[in-house]
């Protein structure tokens, strides 16, 4: 049952949907943008209104539909706090929780995203949760069928006390299952799930374009996100090497999660990208980016297993610039780990590198 065939699918699916599409920020802790868009599409759910239907704000490519939201709601707080909507808003995004068929989710939404967007609602549920337990004694046996065989006995001995004890279900559970999962689970185009590890990352843009002229902002914009990544995520990612050049930014890094990562840094950094791109592109550059993204939809994700893979990478990589005759020493291009600059932060290859967080 997919929600290209059938309508009646939970609303908390198809707001999912949507937001996988559309790459939305699923980082409960962001420190970029507190997931806003989440937070108004469940205040949009909470307040009766469908997502995906003619009066759903949020259809409107960004930033035009979150301007909306904020004219009808006001702005969100910077702190993603749980107490932002009343009782009662709380109570009706709890019930339609409950009522949720997670194999109707994984059905619809790519794994782990799905997993990302559960956390999120049941953060903004707590307080309810407590009273009334009603998601806790829905999932629980949901996750408990459809995941038995890829849950260890720790984690599903968890999950089976949620049942009998006063505790409730959180994101943090979701997280171990999500983990346990990741070790078997493969995707829409049946490559296996991103686990953590070291990874070369090649991000495209749709535009190839002089970095003279104030554009390298957009570089900057990448920089500020991946640099608070670095410093803020609950497993932060580990940068060993990275060009950005007129047409792709090029990444050597340890990452826990390469392909939740990447959408962070695609989503987050075209946000701050937005009034630059408006300056400086054409009408026909900008209509081609609202219509398709600023970043081309395939990103390359290569598994480094080594040691000798890694300085390989990290070679290539910061000679980019003088193979492609940008400048004639590596050293020279200051959109580089070559250089010395304050950037980014840059840790030094080590064999440990590749061992598990």
């Amino acid at each position: 049952m997919t929600i290209e065939n059938n309508s009646e699918i939970n609303p908390i699916v198809v707001l999912s949907k949507i937001a996988t599409k559309k790459n939305w920020c699923a980082n409960l802790y962001c420190p970029v943008c507190s997931h806003v868009a989440m937070r108004y599409a469940l205040r949009e759910i909470a307040s009766g209104v469908l997502p995906g239907t003619e009066k759903w704000v949020l259809n409107a490519r960004w930033p035009s539909g979150l301007t909306a939201m904020k004219g009808k709601y006001g702005s969100m707080p910077i702190e993603a706090t749980i107490p932002e909507w009343s009782v009662r808003h709380e109570h009706a995004i709890s019930s339609i929780m409950a009522n949720m068929s997670i194999e109707q989710m994984a059905e619809n939404v790519s794994f782990p995203d799905f997993f990302y967007y559960m956390g999120i609602c049941l953060h903004y549920v707590a307080n309810e949760e407590r009273r009334s337990r009603r998601v806790t004694l829905s999932w629980v046996p949901q996750i408990l069928s459809l995941f038995k065989t890829a849950l260890d006995d720790e984690t599903e001995s968890e999950l089976r006390q949620l049942l009998i004890s006063e505790d409730t279900l959180s994101w943090k559970h979701l997280q171990k299952v999500q983990d346990r999962l990741s070790k078997v689970v493969v995707d829409d185009e049946e490559e296996k799930a991103t686990p953590p590890g070291v990874y070369y990352v090649v991000m495209k843009s749709r535009l190839e374009y002089n970095l003279a002229g104030g554009r390298g902002i957009r570089w900057k914009a990448l920089a500020e996100v991946l640099n608070g990544a670095l410093l803020r995520q609950e497993y932060p990612p580990v940068l060993y090497a990275y060009a950005f050049l007129p047409s792709a930014a090029h990444l050597l890094m340890k990452v826990y999660n390469a392909k939740f990562f990447i959408n962070y840094l695609r989503s987050h950094s075209y946000q701050l990208m937005h009034e630059n791109i408006k300056r400086t592109e054409s009408e026909e550059n900008q209509k081609l980016i609202v219509n398709e993204g600023f970043w081309h939809d395939k990103t390359l994700i290569e598994k480094v297993s080594n040691m000798d893979g890694l300085m390989r990478h990290k070679t290539n990589i910061e000679n980019l610039s003088v193979d492609m005759g940008y400048v004639v020493e590596p050293a020279h291009w200051k959109w580089s780990s070559a250089t010395a600059n304050d950037m980014l932060t840059i840790s030094r290859p080590e064999e440990n590198n590749f061992s598990d967080w």
